[in-house]
């Protein structure tokens, strides 16, 4: 019985885009490193008399250092001039279009 070699290349190819699709993103490892820090902090408070109240590693919206973006998809930082020119065409050609896809801060 002879197999098609369409069959394993077509196997192989929805292989490929499902192990590229099912990849860890930005928001998997903050929320993985979220669930770390609040272990770690629950260990350390253990045995305590007074009580921790809930802490968190976003900053407080009155903060300065408050962002009301998404963390998983912030906005574009400002850039000097010299740099964004880069952004736009590096060598005649035209740089990624999808630049302002967030906003800028």
């Amino acid at each position: 019985m002879q197999s098609c070699p369409k069959t394993y290349l077509s196997l192989l190819a929805l292989t490929a885009i499902v192990a590229v699709l099912s990849g860890c993103n930005r928001a998997f490892y903050r929320d993985q490193a979220d669930r770390e820090v609040a272990c770690i902090v629950g260990q350390t408070s253990h045995g305590t008399e007074e009580v921790i109240p809930s802490l968190t590693i976003m900053p407080h919206p009155q903060s300065r250092m408050f962002s009301p973006g998404s963390p998983d998809c912030p906005p574009m930082p400002p850039d000097d001039p010299v740099s964004h020119r880069y952004m736009r065409c590096v060598d005649g050609k035209r740089g990624w279009p999808c630049w302002d896809m967030y906003g800028h801060t």
